[in-house]
């Protein structure tokens, strides 16, 4: 009877061991949580803020997101955009007070990215009809004068004909006589030659002027370089062919063109087909437009599939938004929508009339004595990000934000002038430090997206999947070291972007730190990090 208790006490002691009772799981798993799937992962886009606007944007940018029932982060990109566009016939900006040779034109392109169902469309085009009305209006004002300027253009043309045909006689005249009298002859083709200067030679018929555009053929882009303004925008609500097809390798001059045209700080004289000089100055071009993440992932594989090899096109979309998630700004305004929007259709006729966009040289401005100190310090800032950057695709984007704050102070500078009744189009002197304060928060709001465009999620996620991928290679314990000379390109060695993502994957419950260490020889404590044994059952 002894014997059978006994024997009983030991079945019993036996099946409450851990194995026995969970044989597939070892002791240790039991301190950690499962890990969360990459995929449910939250993406890191910081999410629009009405602070980043001044208060006459503000009313307009709830209205659109409220109606078009889109983010207000796509409204909100879109005017800057297409006001930075009207500014840059007027203004430049000089971001240090005594550096004349550092000046940048404030024209901003922009790209909203997101699935078809977000209402992109709906958070750009109640602006974009602003300047469509604009350009209405300069054709009205061109149909008014149009007799006047065909008459003017004919005459024109007809004293050119008149002054090549005399030049002509005079050198053939010189031709005859110059045997016998060499210094006729040389007079006669000093004459020609002064009569030549005279000749217009690339006269081209009058016609309104066109503030939006949609083509980037060769004959297009000749046609934009031979204008006599400078401000067009280049809209597309699928912008997917921009960068898939236009920028083909095979249009290499139409992309140099493009890319001179959105600097705005460079003369572009050449003819596309003939090289020829022509007259008129690079046009500075406001790109906008929208496209999906896979467009932009297909584009991103291209440009660095050998690696970081970034061709520099799409980092001039610095207006690049990527929302994680659709909110509206449904929120009560005292102003009627009908009235906000005649203020800034207004607003928008003063800045974009012809007058305006005629006018040869811009203004210079530069930032307040209060707003100088926070930009120099903003900008050692930018030093910083660009090491923590390093060899990544946010390495070059990020480089431009010494450009783009300025260029963005001075649009908010421009939107806190307007007043609800406005008559007159704002002038701005110079840049104040609450507008600084806006385009350094907008910076900061635009990193977040762009390093989402970037890593179609963000530097992070993409570092994630490669250190889970690699996990049987590095083995349950590991070094901050074993992994980034590991990485492949671009993050291959970048210490920072390392950690940052070994910390995200801690969040995630796929690894964590261990408590530092010395080994029996002394050294310095050794860091090292642990994986979540689950990984390790699955055999992919």
């Amino acid at each position: 009877m002894k014997k059978s208790t006994n024997s009983s006490r030991q079945r019993i002691v036996a099946t409450r061991t851990f194995s026995t009772i969970q044989p597939e799981i070892h002791e240790e798993e039991c301190i950690w949580r499962a890990p969360t799937p990459l995929t449910e992962a939250k993406c890191l886009a910081d999410m629009f803020s009405l602070t980043l606007v001044p208060p006459s944007a503000k009313a307009l940018v709830r209205i659109i997101s409220n109606e078009g029932n889109t983010d207000p982060g796509y409204a909100a990109a879109s005017l800057m955009a297409f006001i930075s566009g009207g500014l840059s016939n007027l203004y430049i900006v000089q971001p240090e007070q005594d550096n004349s040779g550092w000046q940048v034109p404030p024209n901003l392109s922009g790209l909203l990215v997101g699935p078809a169902s977000v209402q992109k469309s709906r958070g750009y085009r109640p602006v974009e009809s602003f300047v469509k009305n604009a350009e209405n209006e300069i054709v009205k004002e061109y149909s008014e004068n149009e007799k006047e300027l065909q008459a003017e253009y004919q005459l024109r043309k007809k004293q050119s004909l008149s002054r090549e045909q005399l030049a002509q006689k005079k050198i053939s005249e010189s031709t005859r006589i110059e045997s016998s009298d060499p210094v006729k002859s040389e007079e006669l083709v000093a004459e020609a030659k002064e009569l030549l200067l005279q000749v217009e030679s690339d006269l081209e018929p009058p016609s309104p002027m066109t503030l939006i555009i949609n083509d980037t053929t060769e004959a297009g882009l000749h046609k934009l370089k031979t204008k006599e303004f400078h401000c067009h925008f280049y809209v597309r609500d699928e912008a997917a062919p921009l960068f898939l097809d236009t920028m083909g390798r095979n249009q290499s001059k139409s992309k140099a063109f493009l890319i001179e045209a959105m600097d705005g700080d460079n003369d572009y004289r050449r003819n596309l087909k003939t090289e020829n000089a022509g007259k008129a100055s690079a046009p500075r071009i406001t790109i906008f437009g929208t496209t999906q993440p896979s467009k932009i992932k297909t584009y991103l594989q291209d440009v660095m599939k050998d690696g970081l090899s970034n061709d520099g096109f799409l980092n001039r979309f610095q207006l690049l938004i990527y929302p994680d998630e659709k909110v509206v700004l449904d929120l009560p305004s005292k102003q009627s929508p009908e009235t906000v929007k005649s203020c800034f259709k207004r607003v928008f006729n003063q800045l974009l009339r012809q007058r305006n966009l005629l006018i040869a040289e811009q203004k210079v401005v530069k930032f307040s004595k209060e707003a100088q100190p926070k930009f120099d310090k903003y900008k050692k800032s930018i030093v910083q990000k660009l090491i923590d950057y390093a060899e990544t695709p946010m390495e070059s984007h990020i480089g431009k934000y010494t450009g783009l704050v300025p260029c963005l102070a001075l649009v908010c500078e421009f939107l806190s002038k307007i007043k609800p009744n406005q008559k007159r189009c704002p002038v701005v002197s110079e840049i104040s430090l609450n507008s600084l304060t806006m385009a350094i928060n907008w910076a900061a709001y635009l990193e977040s997206h762009a390093k989402k465009v970037f890593g179609l999620e963000n530097p992070n996620l993409a570092i994630a999947q490669q250190i889970l991928s690699m996990r049987r290679e590095l083995g349950r314990t590991f070094t901050v070291r074993d992994v980034y000379s590991k990485l492949r390109k671009p993050y291959h060695r970048n210490k920072t972007l390392t950690v940052g993502s070994l910390q995200y994957l801690e969040t995630m419950g796929y690894v964590r730190q261990m408590p530092k260490s010395v080994n029996a020889k002394g050294g310095a404590p050794r860091q090292e990090w642990q994986f979540n044994p689950v990984l390790f059952k699955s055999q992919s």
